[in-house]
């Protein structure tokens, strides 16, 4: 299903100096073992541990974030979801499967939309107000997870990747925090951080950007973006800044194949200097969770 028309974008005014600070709690090995495998596993408590070792360093840094939690973390791990509330967080939802929006049907969305924000709000006691799609999977085939959210009483979404991206991406989309009007309702869509470089949208937000990108030039970018007015959305995952190896191999009962020796070296790949950089980076800029930022522009 497609949605190519109907909906309208309204600029909204925020101050680019407090800047949206926000992970996706998921399990890595959880979802590179099923691509690789085919299996389906429980997630790991090394990934738990990782979130807590986050949550950990954020205190220390006094950053606060907005965490959209997979579902299958919620259910494995539901005191996690507690300590991420109780230490000043916001809890949003990541969806349940991890399957991209444009490979599920409205109806299979909007049940796991509705079934991991009942979940995360029983535990939470905070009603979710945004969710990010796995894999940034809101492009042009997918507008009408807009109208899912807007009829489920969303606020906001961050899954937009204003990007030409081989896997997503909408790179006409507007590169600062809307709102869309799709004729029925409204909610804020906030898109991932990127920098223009030869008439082109150019990634920036974080994930393996900011693990690639030497720190003097992502700091650059940065500065970039709150310059052009934009608070800077940086997304992480908690796997990225743990002090041990990833690897597949322990947590597989089947024997992974050769690409999964690929994966592990990409994930891996300059990895150990990613936690003194995000240090770096919340000594250096301000940050919110992302409802925070938006909280005079939300709709009621």
């Amino acid at each position: 299903m497609t949605r190519e028309t109907g909906l309208h974008y309204q600029a909204l005014s925020l101050d680019p100096s407090v800047n949206m600070l926000s992970v996706d709690v998921e399990c890595w090995h959880y979802l590179a073992l099923r691509n690789l495998t085919g299996e389906t596993l429980q997630p790991c408590r090394a990934c738990a541990e990782m979130t807590r070792d986050l949550l950990a360093l954020f205190q220390a840094k006094r950053a606060r974030a907005t965490f959209f939690v997979l579902g299958s973390m919620v259910e494995a791990f539901p005191d996690l979801v507690r300590e991420i509330s109780a230490a000043g967080h916001e809890v949003a939802t990541h969806g349940d499967s991890h399957i991209p929006c444009f490979k599920l049907t409205p109806d299979e969305l909007r049940d796991e939309l509705k079934r991991s924000a009942d979940r995360l709000g029983e535990l939470t006691g905070d009603r979710v107000a945004g969710f990010r799609a796995p894999e940034f999977s809101v492009t042009k085939r997918s507008l009408w997870v807009f109208d899912v959210l807007s009829e489920l009483g969303f606020r906001y979404d961050s899954s937009v990747f204003p990007i030409a991206g081989r896997r997503y991406g909408i790179p006409d989309f507007p590169r600062g925090p809307v709102r869309v009007h799709d004729g029925e309702g409204s909610l804020v869509e906030v898109p991932l951080s990127t920098v223009r470089l030869r008439g082109k949208n150019r990634p920036v937000a974080g994930g393996g950007y900011f693990r690639l990108m030497p720190y003097p030039l992502f700091r650059k970018a940065f500065q970039q973006v709150n310059r052009d007015g934009y608070p800077f959305v940086f997304y992480c995952h908690p796997y990225e800044y743990s002090a041990h190896r990833l690897s597949l191999h322990p947590f597989s009962s089947r024997r992974v194949p050769f690409r999964g020796r690929l994966v592990e070296l990409k994930y891996n790949l300059f990895r150990n200097a990613m936690r003194q950089r995000l240090e770096r980076m919340l000594g250096e800029f301000r940050f919110a969770p992302i409802k925070e930022v938006l909280s005079n522009v939300l709709p009621s």
